[in-house]
């Protein structure tokens, strides 16, 4: 780092998770940045050196140097190398319960390396001290109480929530009375065809006329659609959903979403808000997640196969569509959890099970299988590997 806390100098080589050659680099010298990867180069002439940020993104290391830097400046932004910028903001102090007695963590937002902030918990030196992803992923300090991550995390979770809401308060606009698509091009995803210059009425989210001719209804607001076209919504089939992701689906035409196992409190919670119009997002349609207690679990996790089977109850009973099976269930739990699912009128998804293939699977009860990696293990580890682990992305390689 240079005196002002900007990165100097930077290389680092290995491996990534998914066997990719890791190689990159960065250096300023004599007024020039340097950066390059496998794939390719770059560089930039500049009386003043920006931050670099590598192309694997933004690490826990990197996030701090950026904060310390960016915070040296008035604005509390820094220019980023390849390019952009990036703004650092304090949301709030907050004195957490730590093996040293009370200390105090801060929360910061990073505005400008992705569409939505990025939130981090900080200590008194801007090193990240606690990191939650959405509840599904979260880090503390050797030594601390995991309580003090579900403390921290209710609170980010409000402060995301305000952010939203604010974007939906500026940037929505609540419609209630009939709306009309003027000359514009409707696509005709049956047939195949784009049909010009046309009028579309929409009354109370339905569409109830499509003319060429102009659609006469005085209470109706107006919209030109011309050089435009109309579309169906699309769909998300396979998405782990926050807050923030429903702005963003929208604004790229997404208008359902198959959320493919969150937290169930976070999901009903960002439901709601969608649904009441608090926040701008989409309709979400509901799997629930299921794995089993082990070293590999991830999210809600049974002890028992009766723990599983009236967990499918509780999906089916808050207005869950299906269940998602991850890879510690045990295969001679899936035919009775299918049973179960299936008498609930919910569909059976998820990773195929270690040692259990996916032919195995769909004879036990499963619909449908999330992603395509799990259909090649069936011929290439069937039920011999433990698929738990990354060998699941790698077997092949």
């Amino acid at each position: 780092l240079d005196e002002k806390g900007r990165i100097a100098s930077k290389k680092f080589t290995g491996i990534s998770p998914f066997k990719s050659v890791i190689d990159e680099y960065y250096t300023y010298e004599n007024g020039v940045a340097s950066w390059g990867m496998p794939g390719g180069t770059g560089s930039a002439t500049t009386d003043e050196p920006a931050f670099y940020l590598a192309n694997e993104g933004l690490t826990f290391g990197s996030a701090g140097a950026l904060v310390r830097a960016a915070s040296k400046n008035i604005d509390n932004s820094i220019d980023i190398f390849p390019s952009g910028s990036a703004r650092v903001e304090k949301i709030r102090d907050v004195a957490v319960d730590t093996p040293k007695g009370e200390e105090v963590v801060s929360l910061y937002a990073i505005h400008g390396i992705g569409f939505t902030p990025n939130h981090l918990w900080f200590d008194e030196n801007l090193d990240v001290a606690v990191f939650d992803g959405d509840g599904y992923l979260g880090m503390v300090p050797e030594g601390w109480d995991v309580s003090v991550l579900d403390e921290l995390s209710a609170i980010q979770s409000e402060e995301d929530g305000e952010f939203i809401t604010k974007l939906a308060s500026n940037l929505a606009t609540h419609v209630e009375k009939p709306v009309i698509f003027e000359n514009v091009d409707v696509v005709d995803v049956i047939e195949g065809r784009l049909i010009e210059n046309q009028n579309v009425l929409i009354d109370g989210g339905v569409i109830k006329e499509i003319s060429a001719d102009a659609i006469d209804n005085p209470t109706a607001m107006r919209l030109d659609g011309s050089g435009k076209s109309l579309m169906p919504g699309l769909w998300d089939m396979h998405a782990h959903f926050s807050l923030s992701d429903g702005v963003l689906n929208i604004a790229g035409g997404i208008v359902n979403v198959r959320n493919i196992g969150g937290v169930h409190e976070k999901t009903m919670e960002l439901t709601a808000k969608h649904d009441s119009g608090e926040v701008i997002g989409p309709n979400t349609f509901r799997a629930g997640f299921m794995d089993k207690a082990g070293p590999f679990a991830s999210g809600w996790a049974a002890e028992t196969l009766q723990d599983a089977l009236d967990r499918v109850d509780f999906y089916a009973e808050n207005g869950y569509i299906q269940i998602k099976l991850y890879s510690s269930i045990e295969p001679a739990w899936v035919a009775p959890i299918a049973e179960r699912a299936h008498s609930r009128g919910m569909r059976v998804s998820g990773h195929i099970p270690a040692f259990m293939s996916a032919e195995q699977a769909v004879r036990a009860g499963y619909d449908e299988i999330q992603h395509i990696n799990m259909v090649f293990l069936n011929f290439l580890a069937g039920d011999r590997e433990d698929t738990r682990q990354q060998i699941r992305f790698t077997l092949w390689r």
